[in-house]
């Protein structure tokens, strides 16, 4: 394995006009260090899911997945709270998701190919950040030199890559314009939200606010679609990291 930091540079310079191209060279960089799967997701804002920029290597079947992970697990994941609340790399594995009891969840990722990998964070002075993950289905042997060979490269990919999108002068335009033409949720979209968030069904929301289910799903749909999220489990993420629940 050889890693040319010298390449690496003058690639994610050349193409800061476009955060595709960036991902592909974040890409190659994992292939170099021998990893399968790359994952990117940069937020112009604390918790500003609507103007993030995602991509990843993932299947499929890892997004109906990942759908399918409850909020409290979600919320949960110890590699995400990492990103959140660290500034070093992690090198993850089994043991990660043992200690915090989300075996069932780790078993479900392992199975499409993400058994271990290393992520880290890189942070703006605006509150912008960048996150970046490389993944295998087994754990590498990680003998002599190679952690620090693989975090001096990871985290010098992640930073090219955040200045790239961070001057991307469209983007900032858009995330504008996110910002500005996003809609307000009304009372009764948080109220289903939060209940959401303790891990009530939309029948059981429906009792619990006094409507019936076509309505609680209703409000549901409508929160989902005006936070951008993909999906109930994505929208309460998406009110908890804005402030909208707790």
């Amino acid at each position: 394995m050889k890693i040319d930091l010298d390449s690496i540079l003058s690639e994610f310079s050349s193409t800061k006009t476009d955060p595709s191209h960036a991902f592909e060279v974040l890409k190659r960089v994992g292939r170099a260090l021998g990893y399968d799967h790359a994952i990117a997701v940069f937020a112009p804002k604390p918790g500003d899911w609507a103007s993030m920029f995602v991509a990843n290597t993932y299947s499929d079947i890892w997004r109906e997945e990942q759908s399918r992970v409850s909020v409290e697990d979600a919320l949960k994941d110890p590699i995400v709270t990492h990103l959140r609340t660290r500034v070093e790399p992690i090198f993850w594995s089994k043991d990660n998701y043992d200690r915090v009891g989300q075996s069932d969840v780790y078993s479900r990722f392992r199975d499409l190919g993400l058994g271990s990998g290393i992520a880290l964070a890189v942070r703006g002075l605006n509150g912008e950040m960048l996150s970046v993950g490389l993944s295998n289905p087994e754990q590498l042997k990680r003998d002599g030199n190679l952690p620090i060979t693989q975090m001096g490269a990871l985290f010098l990919s992640a930073t090219a890559m955040f200045n790239g999108i961070a001057k991307h002068e469209q983007v900032a335009e858009e995330i504008v314009t996110a910002a500005e033409t996003l809609p307000r949720l009304t009372p009764r979209e948080i109220e289903c939200l939060q209940w959401a968030r303790e891990g009530k069904t939309s029948w059981e929301i429906a009792r619990i606010l006094g409507i019936s289910q076509a309505t609680s799903i209703f409000h549901m749909k409508n929160a989902v679609a005006k936070l951008g999220a993909s999906n109930k489990t994505h929208a309460v993420i998406v009110a908890v990291e804005r402030g909208l629940i707790s």
